[in-house]
């Protein structure tokens, strides 16, 4: 499997080359926010990553469990979008805890958080950078969990030209 380019529009990374996980992502969200867990693995989908929504996978006759289970050992990381639901479901803090044990010390980014709305999280789960999504137009937020995604992949976020110059005040 290719790693892709962004001049191919397969934004994956040479990371996804590994045959090791079935998939890029798993979307962790709270039975609330299933919608924003939908447009966020949609939305990652259509440029190229391969991913895992638990809204997808659990289906009549399947265990709760099991398809947490399966998204977790088969995802390279775990996207977790934070609401204050998400903060106050039990059920979602076993994703999120997972995913931060398997990489504690953040070398690999396994655990990604992205802010959906308003919240604060605390503890270890605040200590992790998360991309913000909050209050954006659809457009917006759309490219900004694109280009956000892509940095955490790579580890840094590159820049497609030189920064401007600050003017004089925001030097002084």
């Amino acid at each position: 499997m290719n790693g892709g380019t962004a001049e191919t529009g397969d934004h994956r990374g040479a990371e996804a080359d590994s045959d090791t996980y079935l998939w890029d992502f798993f979307v962790s969200c709270a039975p609330e926010d299933t919608s924003w867990g939908e447009w966020i693995a949609g939305t990652l989908q259509e440029v190229g990553y391969r991913v895992y929504a638990e809204a997808w996978e659990l289906v009549a006759g399947r265990n709760m469990v099991s398809v947490l289970d399966e998204g977790l050992r088969g995802s390279r990381r775990t996207l977790a979008v934070l609401t204050q639901a998400y903060l106050d479901d039990d059920r979602v803090q076993a994703a999120w805890g997972a995913a931060w044990l398997d990489d504690a010390r953040r070398v690999t980014r396994k655990l990604v958080p992205i802010r959906t709305a308003e919240c604060t999280p605390r503890g270890l789960l605040g200590s992790v950078a998360h991309i913000d999504l909050a209050g954006l137009p659809e457009t917006v937020a759309r490219q900004r969990l694109v280009d956000e995604v892509r940095a955490s992949l790579e580890g840094r976020r590159r820049r497609a030209r030189t920064p401007r110059l600050p003017d004089e005040k925001a030097r002084g």
